[in-house]
């Protein structure tokens, strides 16, 4: 295979960031073994005999994770091809292609959904059989990805489930997400609120209740209320709430102005005024 040539953009890439180590790791080495077009064979005994010919320890469970973290962070997608063998494809392929492609090519006709089931080959070796087991699947930190939970939170929410006996589930984060959507707050938002009082669920009512003044302002020191009477938690996590903190500040965004530059304006004239920020 040829070099791979990978820009120092990679290290503050927010997607990169999303992802958890392992799936990084596993994203680096499948840029060295894909072909000159970027696209490889999707089966699980070929991934892990090529991406990791060293490593007995790697599991088929953590490879088909891996994958799924991959393509819920836009970074792969996965394709059938005529005699319905899979393959994968990495997107936004930025290399030299000095040569033809070994594997068919991806179409909008032949994509995979992210719950397709995985191919997991015959004979390799793996320690697993036709049967072992289909669908998507559903580790705790393969589940916060597809919500943009940031890995720390992730890590930390997820240690707060184990210490109170509470499972990670889909069923648990559509809940989260739901009553976070109320509250006109991320999923991490909500999660980090979770972690920082100990709490085993979320609902909207609760912060809704300190946007009003009804509890403790340890909750409510971000929270603002827009022109037209919306009330945001945060004004940090939305471009919305961070015009309206603007404006009552007197600090409304200059033309051509990036949004991150208004927003270092902001923090700095809360902090010159003594506001916990």
């Amino acid at each position: 295979m040829p070099n791979r040539l990978l820009k120092s953009g990679i290290c503050t890439s927010d997607t990169i960031n999303l992802l958890t180590s392992n799936s990084e790791v596993f994203f680096y080495r499948l840029l060295t073994v894909v072909d000159d077009l970027g696209n490889m064979d999707a089966r699980i005994p070929i991934l892990k005999a090529t991406c990791f010919p060293l490593k007995d320890n790697i599991t088929v469970k953590q490879i088909k994770s891996w994958i799924i973290e991959l393509e819920s962070a836009k970074l792969i997608i996965r394709y059938e091809s005529q005699n319905k063998k899979q393959y994968l494809s990495i997107l936004k392929w930025d290399q030299r292609v000095r040569s033809h492609g070994k594997y068919p090519l991806p179409s909008d006709s032949n994509l995979l959904t992210s719950d397709s089931n995985m191919p997991l080959g015959v004979g390799v070796g793996v320690g697993v059989g036709v049967g072992e087991g289909k669908g998507k699947n559903t580790t705790p930190l393969a589940l916060l990805c597809e919500y943009s939970v940031s890995k720390q939170t992730s890590s930390d929410w997820v240690s707060l489930r184990n210490k109170l006996k509470a499972p990670v589930t889909k069923t648990v984060l559509e809940i989260i997400k739901r009553e976070s959507d109320k509250a006109h707050i991320s999923v991490e938002d909500a999660l980090k609120l979770c972690i920082e009082n100990s709490w085993r669920g979320f609902k909207a009512e609760w912060l809704l209740k300190t946007v009003t003044g009804d509890s403790s302002p340890q909750l409510n020191r971000h929270s603002i209320v827009t022109r037209s009477g919306k009330k945001i938690y945060d004004w940090r996590t939305s471009e919305e709430g961070q015009l309206a903190m603007g404006e009552k500040l007197g600090l409304l965004p200059l033309i051509g102005e990036h949004f991150k530059d208004h927003k270092k304006r902001i923090f700095e004239k809360l902090k010159r005024e003594s506001v916990n920020v």
